[in-house]
């Protein structure tokens, strides 16, 4: 975004504070229920609509028209159950010494 790092540090700090209202609230991506999820996914998309709108609330006006901002999924990116279900699936890494 080229923002200054006055800007920047201001964007940091407030998405910091949403992240771990994100784990408070239990909606980050790996607390995601098996059960209930598409409840989960919704209360999810709410909050990412939050985030985005604190992102915005900060931003100057000319920052706003980044691409990155111009996706329609928004900052959390809305995914469908079939996705999320996918990505539970997915193997991980095996950590190396």
């Amino acid at each position: 975004l080229k923002l200054p790092d006055a800007g920047s540090q201001v964007i940091e700090r407030a998405l910091l504070a949403d992240f771990e209202q994100l784990k408070r609230d239990g909606l980050i991506s790996s607390m995601r229920p098996k059960e209930n999820a598409k409840e989960w996914s919704e209360r999810r998309d709410e909050a990412g609509k939050v985030m985005e709108k604190h992102i915005r609330e900060l931003l100057p006006p000319e920052a706003l028209n980044h691409p990155m901002l111009e996706h329609q999924e928004g900052i959390l990116m809305e995914l469908s159950e079939d996705e999320l279900n996918f990505l539970d699936d997915e193997h991980k890494a095996t950590p190396q010494q």
